[in-house]
């Protein structure tokens, strides 16, 4: 017996403490009806009740506290009050309420009895409540209510408030990952919850009123309020936004007039901090609008995005950022650590035309900007106090900026900030604007900043035209990048244009060129003047359009820096860095003082001069005795016999490496010894490839070809095998500054030699007096004149022995009616034979201007007045000049060597002190 009873208690216990599962059966029927459930009996509060069918319950009873009450198995559940209003309450410490995932309960109030509601509650216990699923609560009667009190309630579900009440704190109530709100009530309040960062908040009932309940810390927070009336102003209450910010409906869509007043306010007059985790999303997809306001009256509003600012339009809606829209303009400030990303829409600075104020709204944007299809940012205000909006990229590392319509962003300035790169992926528009000056559109790199244009250019609205007050300006310790093939700055074309009103570039910055061209730009405060120049283009030269110096660095990374004519000067403490065979510096010198890489204060070390031609690496080294002179240098292929630029050729260059140096001592006073290097084979002569080191030298052109530094293979340091030579000792007369000599490196004991005048006067006895100097006399052993009608076809007319004078003269008595022309043809010892320039008398009254044999080949053969001090030209069918060389006095035909030309159409200008000829010549 005693046995029996204890079996009984246990049995009791049991029952109890773990509870019976009473299941409904009844379909759509009363809860109060026990053949609708499982256990023939109406649940009590030992049972855990389960509801696993699709089921419209007319709760007509108040339950007792039940243990727990579970919504399963997919089933979509309506509890409906009958009777009285009615309250499902739990009371058990574990489990009591849950819904579980997939499935759903509608609680709905009636309206009899004068409005009666369903409600949930919670008994004074600790019950845990899961909402995996989706609870509903409805408005219709006396509506509905969730009160979380003695609850752990945990919504990974959705809870949807059409009407009802929730009572909670953020102690009972969580909306953890996944979990979702959805307030579809106007006005009302958001429960007070917990909110991880993955939850979701969504705002879709307001269509007057704002709700209560912004002050939490939401994860995601979503408005899709469309039709709402009258501007909904939130009033600085929603600060904290962990995840995404969401505008998907705000007001309504107005044909007429794309703004109503019914948009979505944050703030007022109470300063606003908007701190959002994720990203911000305002878009429209459907017919209404969505309109944002950071701002409607004198609040000061920072918006933090740690993600992404991304607007869209995919609908037929308009959407609308407003940063302010009010009468006075305090400080707006977007913070986004990610990216912004524009694909639709109307983001506006400052909005109604009555705003006004010095302060402006500022972008600071850590991520890249794009701005897509046509989609708008502008200022619109018409007030002339209210500044441009500003977008400053900041943060270390790469930006991108791309537009596809840059001209659809207006009245926006740019800043590069310290430590950020801007790589530039479109145009830039700076708004061009008469008055105000505040609306002209400026893009500065700050200090550190460095902006990548690539091939993109920076251009004023004004197009071609000047603009009005915008401006570039790049700040000392900056740096530019151009890929444009027309240089940082050239007229409409460059990379920054020169429409733009101000261009300011400092001496300060440094400037990467990475296209076919520097441009022309005049940088401040030092005139043609860069901190680094770097040069890094991989696949061309870069062609220098102005002179310029460097007061830090000039770089090699890819690519030849072609100089032209211009000067390239390393300051003193500057260095050039990343020099080779493949990367140096291209000089193509017009006369005696241009074309130079001039490096400043040397010191006693030995200084390499990276210079060559554009087929050829032929650097020098400068190693002075004492610190502190200035050099400058050049080379320059196809040796001429009076060491100028297109000066008379040598008639035979076997004997010389094919390259001519000009070394100028520009400043200072310190003696230097001097190393010339060829690197290659192919510039040497025949005989000179064989000669051995001890008869290799170094000649300079001062009054006559010398050898530098004295005479004698003692005093060089040669080898033929690699290509270079060198003074043993030091050079002290290096000429006069800004001109210096020509050198070349040849055979130490014979140099061709050079006609240094010839001249043909017409005697009162109708007779031609040739006189001719040569620079020496012991290599010549014999002159023959030669006499031609025409210029090209010449016969020997008389010879002369050669001497040991440099001056000779000649009689021709037989002097021809019309044009006669004289040569000297001079024959060495070693039966070598060097022609002289060509020169003439006539019976008329001057030489015309004329080209022979055109097209031409490889020589360009034209005569011409008599040379005073003539000199010519030729440039390509662009204007661009090809080459140019003086002609020497008295010569009337020229022959000029045009082997390297392209084929193609040349011009050939002859310029002879006031007078001036040109002609158009084909290359074949």
């Amino acid at each position: 017996m005693k046995s029996f009873a204890l079996l009984f208690v246990t049995a009791l216990w049991l029952t109890t403490a773990v509870g019976q599962t009473n299941t409904w059966t009844g379909g759509n029927s009363s809860w109060n009806t026990a053949g609708n459930w499982s256990l023939g009996v109406v649940p009590t509060a030992a049972h855990d009740v389960v509801i696993n069918t699709g089921s419209s319950i007319q709760v007509d009873v108040t339950p007792p506290n039940l243990r727990s009450l579970t919504i399963t198995n997919n089933s979509a559940v309506t509890f409906t009050c009958s009777g009285a209003s009615r309250t499902i309450t739990f009371a058990n410490t574990g489990t009591g309420f849950s819904i579980n995932s997939g499935s759903s309960l509608s609680l709905v109030g009636i309206n009899s009895g004068g409005g009666r509601s369903m409600n949930i509650a919670f008994a004074s216990a600790t019950v845990t409540s899961s909402i995996a699923g989706t609870l509903t609560l409805n408005a219709a009667g006396g509506g509905s209510s969730y009160n979380a009190s003695n609850s752990n309630t945990s919504v990974t579900g959705i809870i949807i408030n059409n009407g009802g009440t929730i009572t909670s704190t953020a102690g009972n109530l969580t909306f953890a990952s996944g979990g979702s709100y959805t307030h579809e009530v106007n006005g009302s309040a958001i429960p007070t919850a917990t909110w991880n960062n993955a939850s979701t908040c969504t705002i879709t009932g307001i269509t007057s009123t704002t709700p209560s309940g912004l002050t939490q810390a939401f994860g995601h927070f979503t408005w899709d309020c469309s039709g709402h009336t009258g501007l909904i102003n939130l009033n600085s209450a929603l600060t904290t936004i962990n995840g995404n910010f969401t505008v998907k409906n705000a007001g309504q869509y107005n044909s007429g007039n794309g703004r109503t007043q019914n948009g979505l306010v944050l703030s007022s007059t109470t300063n606003l901090t908007l701190n959002i985790g994720g990203n911000f999303n305002i878009e429209q997809s459907s017919t209404q609008a969505s309109w944002l306001l950071l701002t409607n009256g004198t609040a000061n509003v920072t918006m933090n995005v740690t993600g992404d600012f991304n607007m869209s339009r995919a609908g037929s809606g308009p959407v609308y950022f407003d940063c302010y829209f009010g009468t006075t303009l305090n400080t707006i400030v977007l913070n986004i650590t990610g990216n912004y990303n524009q694909t639709g829409g109307w983001f506006d600075w400052a909005f109604q035309s009555s705003a006004s104020g010095s302060n402006y709204v500022t972008m600071n944007l850590a991520g890249n900007y794009t701005h897509t299809g046509s989609s708008v940012m502008t200022s619109s205000t018409t007030d002339g106090g209210t500044p441009n909006g500003k977008i400053i990229f900041t943060g270390n590392g790469t930006r991108t900026f791309s537009a596809a319509i840059p001209g659809n962003i207006a009245y926006t300035n740019y800043e590069v900030s310290a430590a950020t790169t801007l790589d530039v992926l479109s145009n830039i528009n700076l708004t061009s604007q008469s008055t105000p000056a505040v609306w002209g559109g400026q893009l500065e790199v700050i200090a550190g900043g460095t902006i990548d244009l690539n091939t993109y250019q920076i251009v004023s609205s004004s197009g071609a035209t000047a603009g009005q007050n915008n401006a570039f300006i790049l700040n000392a310790g900056a740096k530019v990048i151009t890929a444009n093939n027309n240089g940082l700055q050239n007229t409409t074309i460059g990379s920054v244009s020169s429409s733009i009103a101000t261009r300011t570039y400092s001496s300060c910055a440094d400037y990467e060129f990475q296209g076919n061209a520097t441009g022309t730009f005049t940088t401040t405060p030092t005139t043609a003047t860069a901190r680094d120049i770097i040069i890094n283009n991989t696949s061309s030269d870069v062609v220098f359009n102005q002179s310029m110096a460097v007061s830090r660095t000039f770089n090699f990374q890819n690519g030849r820096a072609n100089i032209g004519a211009y000067i390239l000067t390393i300051n003193s403490t500057a260095t050039i860095s990343g020099s080779s065979s493949s990367r140096y510096v291209i000089t193509v010198p017009a006369s005696a003082t241009d074309g130079r890489l001039r490096q400043n204060g040397l010191s006693t070390s030995s200084r390499v001069f990276p210079i060559g031609t554009s087929s050829y690496y032929l650097p020098a080294t400068i190693t002075p005795s004492s610190a502190g002179s200035d050099f400058s240098l050049n080379v320059y292929r196809s040796t001429t016999t009076n060491g100028l630029p297109g000066g008379s050729a040598y008639s035979s260059r076997a004997f010389q490496a094919d390259a001519m140096y000009r070394i100028d001592r520009a400043s200072g006073s310190s003696d230097a010894q001097i190393r010339l290097d060829w690197q290659t084979n192919a510039i040497e002569g025949a005989a000179f490839t064989i000669l051995s080191a001890i008869d290799i030298g170094i000649w300079v052109r001062k009054s006559n070809w010398v050898l530098a530094a004295g005479s004698g293979s003692a005093n060089y340091l040669t080898n033929n095998l690699l290509n270079y030579a060198s003074t043993s000792g030091t050079i002290s007369d290096f000429g006069t500054p800004g001109t210096g000599y020509p050198y070349i490196v040849a055979n130490i004991l014979l140099l061709p030699i050079q006609f240094t005048l010839l001249k043909a006067t017409k005697t009162p006895a109708n007779q031609a007096l040739l006189e001719w100097r040569i620079n020496d006399h012991n290599t010549i052993a014999l002159f023959e004149i030669e006499e031609s009608s025409n210029g090209r076809k010449f016969t020997s007319i008389g010879k002369r022995t050669a001497t040991e004078a440099l001056d000779y003269s000649f009689t021709d008595d037989h002097l021809n009616n019309g044009t006669n022309y004289y040569r000297i043809k001079a024959v060495d010892t070693e039966g070598r034979i060097t022609y002289s320039f060509i020169v003439a008398v006539t019976t008329k009254r001057s030489f015309p201007f004329q080209v022979f044999g055109n097209p031409v080949g490889s020589q360009l053969v034209f005569q011409h007045p008599e040379s005073v001090n003539a000199l010519y030209r030729i440039t390509d069918a662009s204007g661009r000049m090809v080459t140019q060389g003086q002609i020497p006095a008295n010569a009337v035909l020229t022959q000029v060597d045009v082997n390297k030309l392209s084929a193609g159409n040349y011009i050939l200008q002859f310029i002879n002190n006031k007078e001036s000829f040109t002609q158009t010549f084909m290359k074949q």
